[in-house]
C-alpha cells in the first residue's frame, strides 16, 4: 500500500490531488529560473508546494517522486507525463539523470529552494 493509497480518498480525487502537487512542485522550478531566492513570487510558490506535499503525505514521513523512461510517479501512483507540469518535471528529471527524489514531509522552505 502506498502512502497516498492509505488515505481514505476516492481514486479520482487521489490522482487530482497528486497531480496538483506535481503542478505546484514544478512551478517552483519554473519560477526559480526567473526569480532569486527571497523573491515573494518564488517564496509563495515554494510555500504552496510544501503545503501540498504535507497534504498528500499526511500519514507518511515522506513522498517519493520517481520516473522511468515514460512515466512519473508520486510514491507508487502513476501521474500521466504526457501533458503539463508532469511532462515538464519528467523531462527535467530525465535530462538531469534523476531517477527518484524522496522529500521529507517536514522539509522547510529554505531546504526546498536549495534543492531547486
Amino acid at each position: 500500500m502506498t502512502n497516498i493509497e492509505s488515505q481514505a480518498v476516492d481514486p479520482t480525487d487521489k490522482t487530482a490531488i497528486v497531480t496538483y502537487f506535481v503542478d505546484t512542485f514544478y512551478r517552483v522550478f519554473k519560477i526559480g529560473i526567473y526569480y532569486p531566492v527571497g523573491h515573494v513570487v518564488l517564496d509563495q510558490a515554494a510555500s504552496k508546494s510544501i503545503q501540498q506535499l504535507r497534504e498528500i503525505s499526511a500519514r507518511a514521513s515522506s513522498v517519493r517522486i520517481s520516473i522511468d523512461n515514460t512515466n512519473l510517479y508520486v510514491d507508487e501512483l502513476k501521474v500521466s507525463a504526457k501533458l503539463g507540469a508532469a511532462k515538464e518535471l519528467h523531462q527535467l528529471f530525465y535530462n538531469l539523470g534523476i531517477l527518484a527524489v524522496v522529500i521529507d514531509r517536514t522539509v522547510v522552505h529554505k531546504e526546498l529552494l536549495v534543492f531547486v
